[in-house]
């Protein structure tokens, strides 16, 4: 499976310790897609995406990836 730069993903990020996001939950990856398709070692690094609801953390200008 080959996944981009920028893909939101759902993953399950139990087991959490303290404070961490866990559960089911959207993620966007943040990995160099060449490292994603290697099969010798399959490392995707995720940002789980969160919020609170009701208050809207989006801006209109656009940042280069």
């Amino acid at each position: 499976m080959k996944l981009g730069r920028g893909t939101v993903i759902f993953a399950d990020l139990d087991p959490a310790i303290g404070h961490e996001q866990k559960a089911l939950r959207p993620c966007v990856v943040v990995s160099d897609p060449d490292v994603t398709v290697d099969r010798r070692f399959p490392l995707v690094c995720v940002v789980p995406i969160t919020g609170t609801p009701g208050q809207v953390f989006f801006t209109r200008r656009s940042y280069p990836v």
